[in-house]
């Protein structure tokens, strides 16, 4: 009877604690002020990193929304890093028609030491073909805002950011 009276005890502390903390991030998170970008124009280059297997359901709507991104399209690059895919993914990025994207596909089997390859190996390999000043990762069955790019620009410049974590919002 002691036991589980003490027992009862720790488990309602325990979740009052939780509680508290949940709480306490909520109110963190609302208090975080909105980031508004200038109407100026940024100058940063980026490097969109997205690191792909087998993404077939997805990869199109992704690039298609970073070719619809209001960033000057000559201030960003796309890189897709495909890590063995075995599905259809390769051949639906090469029949892409993305009109002034800077896209740059590749597959971790042309490159050596690639047969142990996992999505850390893909960002890896990104970043080294990357040219942006701004390197971004992202996930293919991500969909982006028009002022996405835009605003990381935007924030990178006025803050001086090292590093910049962003939400993502599921629907």
């Amino acid at each position: 009877m002691a036991l589980t009276l003490l027992f009862t005890v720790i488990w309602c502390s325990v979740l009052v604690a939780y509680g508290l903390l949940i709480d306490y991030y909520r109110r963190a998170w609302t208090a975080i002020p909105e980031f508004d970008p200038s109407d100026k124009e940024s100058h940063t280059t980026i490097s969109v990193l997205i690191p792909v297997r087998n993404e077939e359901a997805n990869i199109a709507r992704c690039l298609q929304s970073l070719s619809q991104q209001s960033y000057s399209k000559s201030l960003f690059q796309v890189i897709v890093v495909d890590d063995h895919s075995t599905d259809t993914t390769p051949s639906i990025i090469k029949s892409l028609q993305l009109p002034g994207i800077n896209l740059t596909y590749t597959r971790l089997t042309d490159h050596p030491n690639a047969r142990n390859a996992y999505k850390k190996f893909a960002i890896q390999t990104g970043i080294s073909l990357s040219s942006g000043e701004l390197i971004v990762t992202s996930d293919a069955d991500c969909r982006f805002h028009p002022d996405w790019l835009r605003t990381l620009a935007a924030f990178y410049e006025q803050k001086g950011a090292k590093f910049i974590a962003a939400p993502v919002r599921i629907n």
